[in-house]
């Protein structure tokens, strides 16, 4: 009886948000983005590849306490969770493995170069994030090694509309969130902010304790963000089924900055990243001594872009160097060095805009040079159609963990060789007042990709020769006042010639997402996140979250309350294989700033 009654609060609920009235002011049109991800900043409309936004406000109305979280609701996004609130997930874009995405701070590389499983281990709280962009498909052309699936920019904000804000969140399971941030009363512009979150875990051994310090400091010619995190968590059954009682320690510190500087039709605009990471591993909670793994790497990066705008169309030039290197336990003391030249052009024509670019790269280990070329266009139908396409090639050097790792259980391969597609898309994209159409077709040709194969009693790192996948990708958003509705779907076919048994191949054959922003009586908002997912080798499932927030305010202080629900039908899933998600978890909170 009392799971038939809240199953019938849900669908009231749901019923309620999609036939309430609409009286919010009206929203920015997803036109007049502005994004940086490709070599030029310029808007949504001039984009001449696919291109996914996740704007800050997006972010709150899905309830994400991570940045993994904010990237469920898109259908290009396969997010793999081994456990959630950003405990750890493996991320992939266009039927990629999770090695085969590259994560940037604000336009800088930030991978880590152990594993791909840390790649989202990023320390930005997530309510300092401005917007996401997502740009799939390949783009070593651009970013150097390892954008072989896509890109994803996590794009900071650069001011504060308050000089405190704060928040509390509490939940099933013993959950706490609590977040804070205070902007300096000085004429640049310096924040500092704190995430924590916690919770005694939704099964044995699945309790966590994160925390994330962030610093910014943004002024007319320099922006510097530091910030460190730590992880404390129950892993259970992470990386094997036999070992429920894993657990595991990580923390991170970054240091980036970027400058920009303008004299007359030239801009320069240097970058540079130092990260660092750390993770302790133990097999059996209660006893480490029995298998554990200290693992900790650093990387180093500068890149110096010259940007020159003229008559002829926009041209940029420059170079990049970096450097990583591991101390292990497991993996041994290893570094790479690194260099890079980049040059492109964006022409405008009268209709049309093309783009070209080619980046030389160089290796001291893996690979001596590598010459990554890129062709995209897009062709105005109208003034409110496009029509684009893009041509790529793409490579990504192994981690660490695949050329190292062993185990009683694997076998690394220390030769690996690089892994490079070639792909092509092609789409269009429609504006109109009150609504967007967008739909994309693609083609990626892969060699010598890298998996993990099983041999006998063994997984084994090596290349796979041939793996080719076709997909295409759609959405539809209409937007009426401050209310709208999200429909976007994915689906991806892919073609290998590995006679092993693989441990990247478990693609998403389909993903549909619904998304439903819609005002309610009494100036209450409400949000509604539909999501179905079908992987190659796995059964499909459903997932429906809810969230409803009221505004408020006293005197100078505003604020919302809130309450959400996560998985509200209480759906039994899986991510990977060996880790059950969580059931239906309900939270309440509120959220002040002045």
């Amino acid at each position: 009886m009392r799971f038939q009654t809240k199953r019938l609060l849900i669908w009231i609920s749901i019923l309620v948000l999609i036939f309430s009235e609409t009286t919010f002011a009206s929203e920015t049109r997803l036109s007049e983005i502005i994004v940086s991800s490709a070599r030029f900043a310029v808007p949504l409309k001039e984009l001449s590849q696919q291109v996914e936004v996740i704007e800050s406000d997006e972010i709150k109305d899905y309830g994400a306490n991570s940045i993994d979280e904010a990237l469920r609701y898109l259908s290009t996004i396969d997010v793999m969770q081994r456990g959630p609130f950003g405990i750890q997930s493996d991320i992939s874009i266009r039927g990629g493995s999770f090695e085969q995405t590259l994560f940037l701070i604000n336009g800088i590389r930030v991978n880590d170069p152990q594993t791909g499983h840390f790649h989202s281990d990023i320390p930005i709280g997530i309510n300092e994030i401005e917007r996401i962009e997502i740009m799939p498909g390949a783009s070593s052309a651009v970013y150097g090694h390892g954008s072989f699936g896509g890109i994803i920019n996590i794009i900071t904000k650069d001011k504060s509309d308050s000089i405190i804000s704060g928040g509390v969140k509490l939940g099933d399971n013993s959950y706490q969130r609590k977040n804070i941030a205070f902007t300096l009363p000085i004429p640049v512009n310096v924040r500092f902010g704190f995430e924590g979150q916690k919770s005694d875990g939704y099964k044995i051994n699945t309790d966590f304790d994160n925390k994330i310090f962030n610093a910014f400091l943004n002024s007319n010619h320099l922006n510097l963000i530091t910030g460190f995190s730590e992880k404390k968590f129950g892993a259970n059954s992470f990386y094997t089924a036999k070992y429920p009682m894993q657990w595991e320690h990580t923390k991170s510190f970054l240091l980036a900055g970027k400058g920009d500087f303008k004299i007359e039709a030239v801009k320069i605009s240097p970058t540079f990243i130092y990260r660092h990471h750390y993770d302790y591993y133990v097999l059996i909670r209660d006893n480490p001594s029995f298998y554990n793994n200290t693992h900790k790497t650093n990387y180093l990066s500068m890149s110096v872009p010259l940007y020159i705008d003229t008559n002829y169309g926009k041209f940029i030039t420059g170079f990049e160097l970096s450097y990583d290197n591991i101390d292990s336990t497991r993996l041994g003391n290893n570094k790479r060095s690194h260099q890079a030249l980049f040059g492109g052009i964006k022409k405008y024509l009268d209709k049309s805009i093309i783009n070209l670019d080619l980046r030389l790269d160089h290796y001291d280990r893996g690979v001596d040079f590598e010459l990554s070329p890129s062709f995209s266009a897009l062709y105005k139908l109208t003034k409110d159609i496009k029509a684009r396409m893009a041509i790529n090639k793409s490579f990504r050097l192994p981690s660490y963990t695949e050329l190292y790792y062993t185990s009683p259980v694997h076998k690394s391969n220390p030769n690996l060789k690089p892994e490079k597609v070639w792909q092509i898309e092609s789409g269009m994209d429609f504006y109109g007042e009150n609504f967007m159409t967008s739909f994309t077709l693609f083609q990626k040709w892969g060699s010598n990709i890298i998996d993990w194969l099983k041999m006998g009693d063994y997984w084994i790192s090596d290349n796979i020769n041939k793996v080719d996948t076709t997909g295409l990708t759609s959405a539809v958003i209409f937007f009426y006042k401050s209310n709208s509705i999200k429909f976007d779907y994915s689906w991806l076919n892919q073609r290998n010639n590995a006679t092993l048994q693989s441990g990247y191949l478990n693609y998403l054959r389909h993903k549909v997402n619904l998304t439903i922003n819609s005002q309610l009586p009494f100036d209450i908002k409400g949000t509604i996140l539909i999501s179905h997912l079908k992987r190659i080798y796995q059964d499909s499932y459903t997932l429906l979250d809810l969230k409803i927030t009221k505004p408020v305010k006293y005197n100078k202080i505003k604020g919302n309350l809130f309450i959400e629900g996560k998985n509200l039908t209480d759906k039994t899933y899986y991510d990977i294989n060996s880790v059950i998600m969580p059931g239906r978890w309900l939270f309440a909170g509120v959220e002040i700033k002045i």
